[in-house]
């Protein structure tokens, strides 16, 4: 036998060889798919209107019930701080609520846990620009007072928008999707 032919011998050996493998690991990634359950699912499509009962903390101090989404009588430039009580079964999640041309404050019982404001770095007028605001709430804070203070020189002065809680992606997702 001649060293070409011993040569095209060997290649189609190892080219069969190769191929089998190629369609073993094909096979394995295959089974694996659809047998193996999935080690990283996340629902992503979590997002739901946060439905606790408000109440709101007027600039002179008196409380009444506050709808959410709704709007308050504050004047322009005036704090409105609105509170709920988290459940007992709270579960780590994200909340997000969206700021209209107003600073927000978040505390979930007496910390400081997201702030939004651009009056250190805004070159002119008076309100931040719109934005959505998230912060996360954990298992821990089961029963804790969350509070949103937010303030306005805008019309939108006393405005809450909706609050949605979720996973972060699920809110996005949401929003993308409207």
């Amino acid at each position: 036998m001649s060293k070409t032919k011993k040569g095209q011998q060997w290649m189609k050996i190892l080219q069969c060889v190769l191929g089998v493998m190629l369609a073993a690991v094909l096979i394995f990634l295959l089974l694996g798919e659809i047998v193996l359950p999935t080690d990283n699912y996340v629902d992503f499509d979590e997002c739901t209107l946060y439905e606790g009962t408000w109440t709101g903390i007027m600039p002179d101090g008196t409380k009444q019930y506050v709808p959410v989404p709704g709007k308050c009588d504050v004047k322009r430039g005036e704090t409105i701080r609105i509170e709920t009580k988290l459940p007992k079964d709270q579960k780590d999640i994200w909340f997000c609520v969206r700021s209209s041309q107003q600073d927000m404050k978040i505390y979930v019982g007496d910390e400081l846990r997201q702030e939004y404001s651009t009056k250190g770095n805004r070159l002119f007028g008076k309100n931040s620009p719109s934005t959505y605001v998230f912060f996360e709430v954990f298992e821990e804070d089961a029963g804790a007072v969350l509070a949103i203070e937010s303030v306005s020189h805008s019309t939108y002065s006393g405005l809450i928008n909706e609050i949605y809680t979720g996973e972060m992606y699920g809110i996005w997702n949401h929003f993308w999707n409207q």
